[in-house]
């Protein structure tokens, strides 16, 4: 059967599709014989691999297939790590603040590295960490750290928690995000792959690696991992490390990995209409994060914690229109809007709870059918509000087309929101981008 990436930009026919699942499922086993897809739990990956290498064929693992790029097709055997049936490869294995370990429903077990197998300096420093099964997908992971849980009877206490970086949307899974070094926008923000301190591979032969950074950098003590991963080979290097992390599945199928997270933060977005000349004045001498709407004093929408709760800022897009305001030509250089989006950090501050407008794509729609009838963007995009969550906050995509032209050159005969298609239902779904796409049907010949 083809696999297609999430843009239908390709696909692949794999002579063999592997479902892995965390235990035994007899759910998906049964379901498997219809589909032709062959289901088998985590233990018996080592032996896929073997036989694989015996037969001198590939093994390529493959998360949500969100990539544009074709870096998990192969003719051979395409393995995922399930998200459905009784035992998926999603779970939260463990999750510690320094020495103290968090309990939660949400967590299946203790885990055996964390924090037993953590070194004394991790512990005194209090590095929040999760460890968790490679098959979760970037949006259950936020889901669980942004919940607090409570300390009851002794047990830690763990604060609403998030990652220090993604990309723009959440659907994909943690491990295919890290190996293709997803990043996201914001400023002075590195990849999520460096949020990884741990990162446990099936390998060839079939061996498994648990594979660290080297010396002080090093989470756990090598005595206390052979102890908790009997059978796995421990590795404390480098180079090493930063192979297995973004390996693009070069090094192996990466079954487990360890990141460190941090306490969740506040965000605030404005969106400011000016000239582009001012603009680009506001670029030249610095004063771009100080731009304002005109005859407004405030930035940002105040907080609890005061009038800007020490923003910092985070990010910043500039979309300009290519339509002139005025009909002076001649005279200058041509006026036009722009529409300046910043973002940034609320320090100290929480996330607005505010609950986010309904999602509706007849908006678009509408929009898209007024700029039919005339070329001007500004005003439309006046009209977008931004979103509490990044997740739902969906910028569009556009078309610039030149003015009509008498022979009929820049007509646009049709104009249609495309990349809507969601992935799960309800509140979870999520979408591949943070941008809809819009297609048209433009006239490039006279006639």
């Amino acid at each position: 059967m083809p696999l297609k990436n999430w843009y239908q930009t390709f696909a692949f026919t794999p002579s063999t599709q592997v479902l892995v699942t965390a235990l035994p499922d007899p759910l998906l086993t049964g379901l498997s014989a219809q589909s032709g897809v062959t289901v088998i739990p985590a233990a018996e990956l080592p032996a896929l691999v073997t036989a694989a290498e015996a037969a001198d064929t590939t093994v390529r693992a493959a998360g949500s297939r969100w990539s544009s790029m074709d870096v998990m097709a192969t003719p051979d055997t395409s393995v995922t790590l399930t998200q459905e049936g009784l035992h998926p490869m999603t779970r939260i294995l463990g999750c510690s603040i320094g020495a103290s370990a968090i309990t939660s429903p949400a967590i299946v077990a203790p885990s055996p590295v964390l924090p037993g197998a953590l070194s004394p300096l991790v512990m005194l420093t209090g590095k929040r960490l999760v460890h968790v099964e490679a098959g979760i997908s970037v949006h259950q992971l936020l889901e669980f750290l942004a919940l607090p849980i409570l300390g009851v009877g002794g047990a830690a206490g763990k604060p609403a928690m998030t990652i220090p970086n993604m990309g723009a949307s959440s659907g994909q899974r943690v491990a295919g995000a890290i190996a293709t070094a997803t990043h996201g926008g914001a400023f002075d923000r590195r990849p999520l792959a460096d949020s990884v301190r741990a990162v446990r591979v099936v390998g060839p032969g079939g061996a498994r690696h648990w594979i660290e950074r080297a010396g002080t950098r090093a989470i756990t003590v090598g005595a206390a991992m052979a102890s908790a991963l009997p059978g796995d080979q421990i590795w404390y290097d480098d180079e090493l490390f930063l192979a297995a992390v973004v390996g693009v599945g070069a090094l192996g199928i990466v079954i487990e990995l360890v990141l460190e997270v941090a306490d969740e933060v506040g965000m605030s977005q404005r969106c400011v209409t000016r000239s582009w000349s001012d603009v680009r004045a506001a670029i030249a001498s610095g004063d771009i994060f100080e731009l304002v709407e005109a005859g407004q004093a405030a930035k940002h929408a105040p907080t609890a914690l005061g009038p800007n709760a020490s923003l910092a800022a985070e990010g910043l897009e500039i979309l300009i229109n290519p339509y002139r305001t005025d009909d002076n030509y001649g005279a200058g250089p041509a006026k036009r809007d722009c529409r300046v989006v910043f973002r940034a950090l609320r320090l100290g501050a929480a996330a607005d709870p505010a609950p986010a407008p309904a999602q509706g794509l007849s908006t678009f729609d509408a929009v898209l059918a007024a700029t039919l009838a005339g070329p001007a963007i500004a005003p439309i995009l006046l009209g977008f509000a931004p979103l509490r969550s990044l997740d739902l906050d969906r910028r569009i995509d556009y078309v610039l087309v030149t003015t009509r032209k008498k022979d009929g050159r820049g007509t646009v005969h049709d104009c249609r929101v495309v990349l809507t298609e969601r992935v799960g239902d309800g509140a979870a779904a999520v979408c591949a981008s943070d941008h809809y796409g819009v297609c048209a049907d433009v006239q490039i010949a006279p006639g």
